[in-house]
């Protein structure tokens, strides 16, 4: 089962976007970008929700987002209140300020003032320290998770999906079309995925996750993912290694078709029928070029039906 933790700042990121996000706006604060695509591809999130979280009222935020939340009452690594400091241009001392207090730290952020916290770097260690304790992935505010990068030696361990992503976009930033599109990659493809759901659809964010993670084809990149995760936690990351090729391999030979047709290994193969054998006309077909046709037979079988959803990303909703 892919499980991430993430910290208790995130869920209050994500609820400061509300429940219905306005069709008009074109722009959604990066703050919860990783947890929205964190909804639509892990098994389970998991957040602080004892003492600490119900001073914030995590429970309720959780709520509203059916049972991919699980909440952590008791837990094995001390946790002290996740504290930010805004440090203003203007000012030698920083002005510290609590998560309850969410919309006064969006204001300074509004204003162009920088963001940082003395606590992030302990902070974010344990929560390191607590997600090697319940083995599973961690996954932070992305402030945080960049400060602590910038400190750490060693990446932080990506989850299955988010390697598989990241193997995708890799590859679609080389197609020459992107340079035209404006594709934003600062957007994680999954969350602009639901952003989009939500403006076409016009539905709540939680609906828009919902209705995208039970999709036929969410649920088996999901339970892929979850497959090789499984595999990890079992026999370790070497003996992973010839699964995630596999996967790896799988992803480039599906992109390899699409850099000329999306709908290439999706709606349709491409069969070629030779005709040079054709009784009497077949050497006369060939000398003008046409000694092989191509044709478009529809697809029965998928071969990775689990890279389905990959596609989905990229094209227009129905």
């Amino acid at each position: 089962m892919s499980t991430v933790l993430t910290d208790v700042y995130s869920i209050l990121c994500l609820n400061s976007l509300g429940t219905l996000i306005d069709i008009g706006r074109t722009e959604i604060s990066s703050d919860a970008y990783h947890v929205i695509q964190n909804m639509v591809l892990c098994d389970k999130i998991l957040v602080i929700g004892g003492n600490h979280g119900k001073i914030w009222r995590v429970d309720k935020i959780t709520d509203n987002y059916g049972d991919i939340f699980s909440l952590l009452e008791n837990v094995p690594v001390e946790l002290t209140h996740d504290r930010y400091t805004i440090y203003d241009d203007k000012f030698d001392n920083p002005n510290i300020f609590y998560s309850d207090s969410i919309e006064q730290g969006q204001r300074f952020v509004d204003s162009g003032k920088k963001v940082h916290s003395i606590d992030f770097f302990n902070r974010s260690l344990q929560y390191i320290e607590l997600a090697n304790k319940l083995g599973v992935y961690l996954s932070l505010h992305p402030e945080r998770a960049k400060f602590l990068a910038s400190r750490l030696k060693s990446p932080n361990r990506q989850s299955i999906s988010e390697i598989a992503i990241g193997r995708l976009e890799n590859h679609i930033k080389n197609f020459e079309s992107i340079e035209y599109a404006g594709v934003d990659f600062s957007v994680p493809p999954v969350a602009e995925y639901v952003i989009n759901f939500v403006k076409k659809k016009k539905v709540d964010l939680p609906t828009a996750v919902h209705q995208i993670r039970i999709s036929k084809n969410a649920i088996a990149f999901r339970n892929k993912c979850s497959e090789i995760d499984d595999f990890i936690k079992s026999f370790g990351p070497r003996s992973s290694v010839p699964l995630l090729q596999k996967l790896i391999q799988e992803i480039d030979e599906f992109v390899l078709k699409w850099r000329n047709d999306f709908n290439l290994g999706i709606k349709y193969e491409i069969r070629e029928i030779s005709l040079r054998k054709l009784w009497g006309i077949g050497s006369f077909l060939d000398s003008v070029g046409l000694g092989e046709i191509a044709v478009k037979d529809p697809v029965l079988k998928y071969k990775y039906p689990h890279l389905l959803f990959l596609n989905d990303l990229y094209k227009s909703m129905e």
